[in-house]
């Protein structure tokens, strides 16, 4: 061998961890969902991601789901053979159908809707880990924590990457609260939009008892304004 092509080589060995380590980040976990929907069981089970660059090929990524703080359960799941672009949203859902009725006119904020397997099982108190190539490069939660209590639980509810408590995963992550999609139809209808979805053109005060109640807003947004009444 030249003194050439051992150089080559030599770079060559030197650079593959970094180029593995840039791959491994361009995929990143955003939501996980295990909203109560109107068709039930588990219809409403979901994992949201965001490429953070372009990945030529999305099956060399993977989701594991650790049940009951149990430890890892491997790579359960592995994405479609599919190229994605910076920025674009992926959900993986058990119940395609169930979703889009769920997240209504929000829906269109995913740029790939992947069918998910019995694998996608989480039950609002499971971690999850994000694998690539088999490896493990991002989890939610704790893998040996049952998550039924904790800050991160989001039972028939969700969790959202975003800045929080600084208490609670690092304060990377907030919540939507343990139950808050019960009784809802759509996620609009729910205590908890998702947050990815922006407000419908509907929305407005829906409090007939304000003062500026909007008949034809079907989203409460929260600017309802009220008089101020003193009594002596």
């Amino acid at each position: 061998m030249t003194f050439k092509n051992k150089l080559f080589f030599t770079f060559f060995f030197l650079l593959t961890p970094f180029v593995f380590l840039a791959q491994s980040s361009n995929l990143v976990l955003t939501g996980i969902m295990d909203f109560t929907v109107p068709s039930g069981g588990s219809n409403g089970k979901a994992i949201h991601l965001t490429a953070t660059d372009t990945i030529a090929d999305l099956s060399i990524y993977g989701i594991g789901v650790a049940n009951n703080g149990g430890g890892t359960d491997g790579q359960e799941y592995t994405f479609d053979p599919i190229s994605v672009l910076p920025g674009e949203q992926i959900i993986v859902a058990r119940s395609i159908p169930s979703m889009t009725s769920y997240f209504d006119t929000c829906f269109v904020e995913f740029n790939h809707v992947l069918q998910a397997t019995s694998s996608i099982s989480q039950n609002g108190d499971d971690a999850i880990e994000l694998f690539f190539n088999g490896n493990v490069i991002e989890t939610f939660g704790d893998i040996n924590i049952d998550g039924t209590g904790q800050c991160w639980e989001y039972t028939d509810s969700w969790a959202y990457k975003d800045v929080g408590d600084t208490s609670c995963l690092g304060g990377n992550w907030i919540f939507g609260g343990v139950d808050c999609t019960d009784g809802s139809t759509t996620s609009y209808s729910s205590n908890c939009p998702y947050p990815l979805c922006p407000l419908p053109p509907s929305s407005g005060c829906t409090d007939p008892f304000a003062l500026n109640y909007d008949p034809l807003a079907t989203f409460n947004d929260g600017s309802c304004l009220y008089s101020c009444l003193f009594l002596k």
